[in-house]
């Protein structure tokens, strides 16, 4: 898992990287050159994507996804686990027809290009597979890590 997030990491700084570049580059040739070029939009909009699903992934291997705990956090250890189990598990499915869809959409896409960039929109789609293969790693490693969690452990939690 550290090597793959160290690839999400570096996916991200390359995306802004070049969303920089790209913006910059556009302000450049429109505003002082009066001569915009068509394609640094595009490509922003693709580096913006990439980074928006290598940033969900990223932050579910890390673990520091947003989670709203008002009425989890008032429930008993064995239940906070219950509702864990089940939200992964249902998470997970919810990944997995995501990726099913994807593929044929990236396949009937393949031939396609983008208008301004020239290359085939099916490359924007797989920062979708990237990113949603990844969040489904990472929790498919906590169902892993509950099911592998004794028991006892959570009563001696919730006792303290």
């Amino acid at each position: 898992m550290i090597l793959l997030k160290k690839f999400f990491s570096f996916l991200i700084f390359t995306s802004m990287l070049g969303m920089v570049v790209c913006v910059t580059w556009q302000v450049l040739t429109r505003y002082i050159l009066h001569y915009p070029t068509i394609w640094t939009e595009e490509a922003t909009r693709v580096f913006l994507i990439y980074m928006t699903f290598m940033g969900a992934g990223l932050s579910m291997l890390r673990g520091d996804e947003v989670k709203v705990t008002f009425i989890t956090e008032r429930l008993p250890v064995r239940f906070q686990r219950v509702l864990s189990l089940i939200m992964n598990l249902l998470s997970m499915i919810f990944l997995a027809v995501l990726l099913w869809y994807t593929f044929p959409l990236m396949k009937r896409l393949a031939h396609q290009p983008m208008p301004a960039l020239r290359f085939s929109k099916s490359y924007v789609y797989l920062s979708l597979i990237l990113g949603s293969l990844s969040m489904f790693l990472a929790l498919g490693e906590r169902v892993f890590n509950t099911f592998k969690q004794p028991i006892s452990r959570c009563e001696d939690k919730e006792e303290t």
